[in-house]
């Protein structure tokens, strides 16, 4: 009888219930951290679509509008400076009529792949329109928007991109405390559409 052989009792009745214990529990622990990755990937990928534009790959506007509630205008929170440059394409509408929408999309890729070669850290772009874009460069050094500001222009003049039309945008600045952002980004914005009308008129 198999109670007179004591290994045979001891696999039955110990090493068997352990082993399967055992492998119940590894695969409980393999599917708790293959569904934990899982679900982290999906919420990095959720917090990416909430705060990034999928065409441009800069920040969109709920991320502007995010840092503008939660960061800037938490005056304990303001580091000392900032300057912003607020971005129009010119005559976007113009081009979406006369060549489809396909080239005009083509024109703000371009326009915000010189904007993304310009981000860092200290200086982050969003797309806050369809054909408008914003800079907000923290902590700037003297003249530092202004020589960013070029750098953009002089990218952009440098080539025509996929299109074979030359891109041409509008900008305006501002400068001021981190706590004003929102009147600076009005004047910023005012300024831009002042150097569009200079553009219309032919003198820039």
């Amino acid at each position: 009888p198999f109670n007179e052989n004591p290994m045979f009792i001891i696999a039955v009745f110990e090493v068997l219930p352990r082993t399967l214990i055992l492998l119940i529990f590894t695969i409980m622990l393999q599917y708790t951290i293959i569904s934990s990755h899982n679900d982290a990937l999906r919420i990095a990928e959720l917090t990416y679509r909430k705060d990034m534009d999928a065409r441009t790959k800069l920040y969109n506007k709920n991320k502007y509008e995010d840092m503008l509630a939660n960061y800037y205008t938490m005056v304990e929170r303001v580091v000392g400076y900032i300057a912003v440059a607020f971005w129009d394409l010119n005559n976007l509408k113009m081009i979406n009529d006369n060549f489809g929408h396909a080239v005009g999309d083509s024109l703000i890729q371009t326009m915000s792949e010189k904007l993304l070669a310009v981000s860092n850290e200290r200086c982050r772009t969003y797309r806050v329109g369809g054909d408008e874009f914003l800079l907000i460069l923290d902590d700037p050094a003297p003249g530092e928007i202004n020589r960013i500001i070029q750098q953009v222009k002089t990218e952009l003049s440098s080539g025509t991109g996929t299109t074979g039309l030359r891109i041409l945008a509008a900008v305006g600045s501002a400068e001021g405390c981190g706590a004003d952002i929102r009147s600076l980004v009005k004047k910023a914005d005012a300024a831009m559409y002042s150097d569009k009308a200079k553009s219309k008129e032919g003198r820039s």
